[in-house]
C-alpha cells in the first residue's frame, strides 16, 4: 500500500540545506504542494536558507510516518484488546454453561433414581403411605 506522506525532510531540524548536499542538489519535487517536474529546484532561497519557503510541505516525513504508524498501531491494539475481552467473556460463559449442564445432569440422574425406587415399590405401599 502506498501512503501519500505530503511531507519533506523536516525543514527546521535538520534544515533544508541537507538536501543541497545530496545527489538532488535541491528539494525533491515530492516536497512541493503542487507537484510539477523541477518544482523543488528554485523554491528555496539559497542565500537565506533559514527562511522557510512557501509552497512546500513543512512537516517532516518522519513525523508523518510516525503519526501514521501510531494511528494504525492504536487501532490494531484496540482491536486486539476487544478480541481478548470477547475471548475471556466466552471462557466465563462456557464455565457457567458447563456448571449449569452439570447441575441439570445431576438433577436428571436423581430423578431417574427416584423413579426407579417408586417403580420398584408395590402399588399398595404407595396407596397406604407405608
Amino acid at each position: 500500500a502506498v501512503v501519500s506522506t505530503q511531507s519533506t525532510g523536516d525543514y527546521t531540524t535538520p534544515n533544508a540545506s541537507n538536501w543541497f548536499s545530496t545527489k538532488f542538489g535541491s528539494l525533491p519535487d515530492s516536497c512541493c504542494e503542487v507537484y510539477k517536474k523541477g518544482c523543488g529546484e528554485d523554491i528555496v532561497d539559497k542565500l537565506n536558507i533559514t527562511k522557510p519557503p512557501t509552497g512546500i510541505y513543512m512537516t517532516g516525513c518522519y513525523k508523518v510516518l510516525e503519526d501514521y504508524t501510531t494511528h494504525w498501531l492504536t487501532i490494531t491494539g484496540s482491536a486486539a484488546l476487544v478480541f481478548m475481552f470477547v475471548q475471556v467473556l466466552a471462557i466465563f460463559l462456557n464455565i457457567s454453561l458447563h456448571s449449569r449442564y452439570r447441575e441439570h445432569e445431576d438433577y436428571q440422574l436423581q430423578s431417574r433414581k427416584v423413579k426407579q425406587v417408586k417403580d420398584s415399590q408395590p402399588d399398595n405401599v404407595l396407596k397406604t403411605g407405608i
